[in-house]
């Protein structure tokens, strides 16, 4: 069963916010039906088992987002293989996957590169019942304009809040949720 995967640098702030934003986006969307697609998240420089950054954790407690559980992973080719997205804070993430993985190209895409690519995409464009079959939907539709499209416009990366002021954290959470809204209506 395909995946979305989230991916930053150490999996302990924007790939962490990422997943759990978007599963409870989903469950408030899908209820019980959410359950059917895996949101996960990874790191391409994390150490597995690290908590949250505790700004970040502040920042989805904010929301009304539990994240206490979240201890960070590290990314493995098999993550991304089995995933239909690859979504990612910045280009040099994308490049850091594809080394990883070198086949995964045409599902890999920056959070902001997809808001972009599916802007004007309708629901009615999308095949598939459920959340599961209309993510893989979507990763071909969003590959195939890319194709199309070319390169998306700057800025398309997620900036690193780490060390920053809080305001920072608030700021990537908010690119976050805005660059995966065109992704869950879609959903």
């Amino acid at each position: 069963m395909g995946h979305v995967l989230h991916v930053c640098t150490a999996n302990q702030i924007r790939s962490a916010m990422a997943e759990r934003m978007m599963r409870a986006a989903l469950r408030a969307r899908h209820g019980d039906a959410a359950a059917g697609l895996r949101v996960v998240s990874a790191g391409v420089n994390a150490w597995d088992g690290a908590p949250m950054f505790p700004e970040a954790l502040d920042e989805l407690r904010r929301r009304g987002i539990d994240a206490d559980d979240f201890r960070s992973t590290v990314i493995d080719a098999d993550m991304i293989d089995e995933a239909y997205l690859v979504l990612v804070a910045t280009p040099w993430h994308r490049d850091m996957v594809l080394t990883v993985a070198p086949g995964a190209e045409a599902s890999v895409f920056t959070w902001r590169e997809l808001a972009w690519l599916l802007a004007d995409v309708t629901r009615e464009d999308v095949a598939g019942r459920t959340p599961h079959a209309r993510v893989a939907a979507v990763a071909a539709l969003a590959a195939e304009r890319r194709a199309k499209l070319g390169p998306a416009p700057d800025p398309v990366h997620v900036a690193d809040p780490i060390g920053g002021p809080v305001e920072g954290y608030r700021r990537a959470a908010d690119e976050i949720e805005a660059a995966l809204a065109p992704l869950l209506v879609l959903l």
